[in-house]
Order: structure tokens, then C-alpha cells, then sequence
């Protein structure tokens, strides 16, 4: 294994993290320097991109991550002018992914994520989809102002744990078949319906708080499967869960101060 230094200093052999990349081989580690680097990164092969300190490196462009590549990103800010493409296998510690200049932040298609302590914010329309197989697992993370949906998954499994998402319109919408697994996470203050779940699709929820939205808490549609234990959900302006042709499996659970209906259940 070789460490590739980058820097944007006159002295510097390596200049850009593009080149780094091409002058690295397989599972080298590069090291970027303080600075903004504009670029667009092709990964085919397994890289780790790591900064000395949080805060101190930012990445403006266009990542891809092709199917045999695995690529860590390790206290560095990112912020993608087109949605970073996943096909192989994303890492991100300690970093923070901030939209503004791309509808959506990350899109996996048929990928893997493994994300811990990272923030997600800014997207004009949303953080992170998962299409085609995908499988993302966050850990102490946290999606904020993405504007329609922070997590959006299609045939696709999601877990989460010691998370948090709020300030968006919806936080996660689960559709088409898919798995969305939530451990200890805080979901708050949507415009819209917080979780979503449709067509067949299942959320596990153990020991959450979804709390303060101006929708439902939970929508579940089309045969979709809901599991709630030690969860407590309050404080919503709409029914706080309102299952249609879904079934519901509660337990140890705590449903109460909202605006209407408990639980509505409907055309079973």
C-alpha cells in the first residue's frame, strides 16, 4: 500500500486528486492537503480519499464509482454538481455530502453504501436514491433540508441506525418491493408525510422517535408491512399512521398528542 499526497501548493508533484487516482494503484491511500478542488473523479479500481481534518477539504464535481470499485471518502465535504453514481461500493466516514448544485446528492444503482457520522443536506430535490438492488447502511448520521425526500428507495434495502432526518418534505419513501430497517432513529419536522411505504414494500421500526410533522407519520399503501417496537410517534397534523390495504404489527409502542387520529386503519 502507498500513501499519494495531494496539494494545490506550487511544490506540489501532485496537484490534483484526479491525478492521484490515476497515479494510484489498486487500495492506495491518497491524502489530500487543505483546499477546493474542482474536479471530476472516475473510480474503476479501489481508492481511499482521506483529509488530515474535517473541515479543511472540499470536492466540487462529478464522482463516479464503477461496479469493482471500492472508494472511501474520509473527512472530506463534497459537494457533487451532478449526483454522485454509484454501481460498486461507496464508504464515507466523517464526511458531510452538500447539495446546491445537483437535484440529488447521491444515486446508487445496484451499489452498496456503508456511511457512519456524515451529513446529508441541501439537495434541491433529493439526498440519496437506491435503485436496482441497492443496500445502504448508515450509522450517526444525519439528512437535513433536502428538499423533497432525503432517502428514497425502489427495490432496494435500506438500514439505519443512531440517525436523524428532518427538515425536508418527506424523509424517506420506500417503494416497489423494498426494505427500509430503522434502529434508534429521530425523524422530525416534515412539511409532508414523514415515512412512506408502498407496494409491498416493508418498514421495521425499533426504538424511534417520529415526531412534529405537518402529514402523517407513517403512510403505508399497496400490501405494505409495518413493524413499530418501543417507537413513539406524536405531534402530527394528520393521522399519525394511516395504513391502507397494509397490515400493522405494534409493540411496547407510544401513539398519542396528535392533531387527529391514533392509527387509521382502511380497505384491508
Amino acid at each position: 500500500m502507498v500513501i499519494v499526497k495531494v496539494s494545490t501548493s506550487f511544490f506540489s508533484k501532485v496537484k490534483t486528486i484526479s491525478r492521484a487516482v490515476q497515479k494510484a494503484t489498486n487500495d492506495d491511500i491518497i491524502v489530500v492537503n487543505a483546499g477546493k478542488y474542482k474536479e471530476t473523479l472516475t473510480f474503476l479500481d479501489s481508492k481511499i480519499i482521506t483529509a488530515k481534518s474535517a473541515g479543511t477539504v472540499v470536492i466540487e464535481g462529478a464522482i463516479l464509482i464503477a461496479k469493482a470499485a471500492v472508494v472511501t471518502f474520509e473527512n472530506v465535504t463534497i459537494q457533487p454538481t451532478t449526483q454522485i453514481f454509484v454501481e460498486g461500493q461507496l464508504i464515507l466516514k466523517n464526511c458531510v455530502i452538500q447539495g446546491g448544485l445537483s437535484n440529488v446528492l447521491i444515486a446508487m444503482n445496484g451499489g452498496t453504501a456503508h456511511c457512519e457520522k456524515t451529513h446529508f443536506r441541501d439537495a434541491t430535490d433529493i439526498g440519496i436514491t437506491l435503485m436496482s438492488d441497492s443496500e445502504a447502511h448508515f450509522k450517526y448520521c444525519h439528512f437535513e433540508q433536502n428538499k423533497k425526500v432525503h432517502l428514497l428507495v425502489e427495490t432496494s434495502t435500506v438500514h439505519l441506525e443512531n440517525c436523524e432526518l428532518s427538515n425536508g418534505n418527506q424523509a424517506i419513501w420506500v417503494k416497489s418491493k423494498a426494505n427500509a430497517y430503522l434502529n434508534n432513529v429521530k425523524v422530525h419536522h416534515h412539511t409532508g408525510t414523514q415515512l412512506v411505504i408502498q407496494d409491498h414494500s416493508l418498514l421495521d421500526l425499533k426504538e424511534c422517535e417520529i415526531k412534529q410533522g405537518e402529514g402523517n407519520g407513517i403512510y403505508a399503501s399497496e400490501h405494505s408491512k409495518i413493524h413499530l417496537a418501543q417507537t413513539t410517534v406524536h405531534h402530527h397534523t394528520l393521522p399519525q399512521l394511516w395504513i391502507q390495504k397494509s397490515s400493522l404489527n405494534v409493540s411496547a409502542c407510544q401513539i398519542q398528542h396528535g392533531n387527529e387520529s391514533g392509527i387509521m386503519l382502511r380497505e384491508y
